[in-house]
């Protein structure tokens, strides 16, 4: 099958049992590209992610990260404690690989230090690829995961937060 437009690909119930996104994400809805101005373009783009991947299935993602959440206007966002965790709402995290420095790799249980990560790089040369698992038993829309989260039933569904994703970083 093949689809023309985005909002096709979208609107199709063909699903995916992974996503890469590399450089990308931090992009979205800051008009860089022509895309509108959404201030929440990455939290939008991570959404429509989630509803095109599988239950169970994986999205590989590489954004750049900072010590403090950082944006520039017209350009992209670098992500800090805060941001990256709205970033990851509703994944799992299974670990991430530095691959600035090719030896690198944080499992689910290891602590992400993005100042450690970051050293004495530039903006944006520092994008870890993070390794993120749509749950088996995920909702199978976003108003149904809405719905588990507001009721409080499902903390996994929540934002990876520091306790989670164990960043490390200046807030």
């Amino acid at each position: 099958m093949v689809l023309s437009s985005m909002q096709e690909r979208l609107e199709s119930l063909y699903l995916f049992d992974m996503v890469f996104s590399f450089s990308s994400i931090e992009h979205d809805g800051l008009g860089r590209y022509g895309d509108p101005l959404n201030p929440n373009g990455d939290l939008v783009a991570m959404k429509e992610i989630w509803l095109k991947l599988k239950p169970g299935g994986h999205l590989l993602l590489a954004v750049p990260v900072c010590p403090m959440d950082r944006f520039m206007p017209g350009g992209a966002r670098c992500y800090g404690p805060t941001r990256l965790p709205m970033l990851a709402k509703g994944w799992e995290y299974h670990g991430a690989a530095d691959v600035k420095s090719q030896a690198s790799f944080y499992g689910p249980n290891s602590t992400l230090d993005l100042t450690k990560l970051w050293g004495d790089a530039d903006w944006f040369s520092t994008q870890p690829v993070l390794v993120l698992g749509k749950p088996e038993d995920a909702p199978e829309t976003l108003e149904q995961m809405q719905q588990e989260l507001a009721k409080g039933s499902r903390d996994r569904l929540g934002f990876i937060c520091d306790k989670r994703l164990k960043i490390c970083g200046r807030r």
